[in-house]
């Protein structure tokens, strides 16, 4: 640890002596760490943690198939979410959702405003309870009970001026009073784009029908129980309708996918290319800095050669070289961090409304403690891969 703080030291000294040198090694680190923590923030955004919800990794969504159809991603009907509901073993809760096509008017107002009508376990199952008042539960369903309505935090800012005494009163959607008894949190956004949030309060007739599919399916699995398994009973179940209601279920099956891999699908590939890109600029920023060291080692000839002579080990003049490296990186890393940070603000602020709102995660994005660590976890091998180079040039100082 001595000797570490003493290369430490000696390194401080050393950079700012060349002060030219010392600030294009940073630069030149920035943009590739930079661009890299950027891109990770993306990654952790959109496809790591678009959700804010517990026990994430066990979220899944559910639907039908119909293999010989070719069809492998179909809502779910009303009665054959009930028979999963009840029958299924692998989960703690299944939930199910429906758009909902709200028109907010009153006060010389008329907004179209992106509902969904859920289910008494809607809620429950994702775990976030309401900032304001309560969410949707068992006692919202019912003749009278249900006109009911949850609004989202970004609603309530824009149209009831973040008033905390909102809950209880009413609001008129589609020329129907609901009565206002939640606000959620600012990032509570499911399913993505949601500003309010109604019971789904099937009638008889709706809770009986097998061949209209709306309803899409969302659960949280068991402790301990895999996708594949949860899948298989879902299949088993589905399977035995199908012989019980042939005319509307015969040659159907269920799929069971993460609900992260689910909604994030469209955008792994074009994620995954810009992480290559930032990859590629590292890379060619760690190959600068690695030839900038190299020169300055050709510079400093005469230096190494005497600590040689007088009997220092070529690990320890190398090791030193690695400490001065990563030094740079470390504060090249630095600058990244607030370079990403500042692309991350521009990206969110050009984006279309549209488009930051309907993308999961996209409204989330920042450098959060798990972009922190992946930043230094870069800066260090960004570091230790740049001063790896110069030493090997010992060989022409003896």
């Amino acid at each position: 640890m001595t000797t570490l703080m003493q290369d430490l030291r000696y390194s401080v000294r050393m950079l700012t002596k060349s002060p030219g040198f010392t600030a294009v090694a940073i630069v030149a680190l920035a943009l590739g760490i930079g661009a890299n923590t950027a891109m990770y923030s993306i990654i952790n955004a959109m496809l790591l943690r678009p959700f804010p919800f517990r026990d994430l990794d066990r979220a899944v969504s559910v639907w039908e198939t119909v293999p010989k159809q070719n069809q492998h991603h179909m809502p779910v009907a009303p009665a054959n979410f009930r028979d999963f509901q009840e029958q299924a073993k692998g989960f703690e809760v299944l939930s199910a959702d429906r758009a909902w096509s709200v028109n907010l008017t009153g006060k010389d107002l008329a907004e179209r405003v992106e509902g969904y009508q859920v289910t008494a376990n809607f809620f429950s199952l994702l775990g976030i309870p309401a900032e304001l008042g309560r969410s949707i539960a068992d006692d919202n369903f019912g003749t009278g009970r249900n006109n009911v309505v949850v609004l989202s935090h970004g609603f309530w800012l824009r149209h009831m001026g973040a008033d905390h005494a909102i809950v209880g009163k009413d609001v008129l959607l589609n020329g129907q009073k609901y009565t206002v008894i939640g606000i959620m949190p600012s990032d509570f956004d499911f399913p993505v784009g949601a500003e309010a949030w109604a019971p789904l309060d099937f009638t008889a007739s709706e809770g009986s029908d097998r061949a209209t599919h709306y309803l899409e399916v969302f659960g949280r699995l068991r402790s301990g129980v895999s996708k594949a398994k949860a899948q298989d009973d879902l299949e088993s179940i589905a399977a035995r309708l199908g012989r019980d209601y042939p005319a509307t279920n015969a040659g159907h099956s269920a799929r069971v996918m993460g609900l992260v891999d689910d909604l994030s699908y469209g955008s792994k590939q074009f994620v995954g290319v810009l992480m290559g890109g930032a990859g590629l600029v590292l890379l060619l920023a760690c190959a600068n800095v690695a030839n900038l060291l190299l020169a300055r080692v050709t510079g400093r000839q005469k230096e190494i050669a005497v600590r040689l002579a007088l009997g220092a080990s070529r690990w320890h003049v190398a090791q030193q070289l690695i400490v001065e490296s990563t030094l740079v990186s470390v504060m090249g890393g630095f600058a990244g961090l607030l370079l990403a940070a500042w692309h991350l603000d521009v990206t969110q602020t050009m984006l279309p409304p549209f488009i930051v709102q309907h993308v999961p995660g996209l409204k989330h994005l920042q450098v959060d403690w798990h972009v922190l660590g992946f930043t230094i976890a870069v800066a260090l091998l960004a570091g230790i891969l740049a001063g790896l180079r110069p030493p090997s040039r010992f060989r022409d100082l003896t």
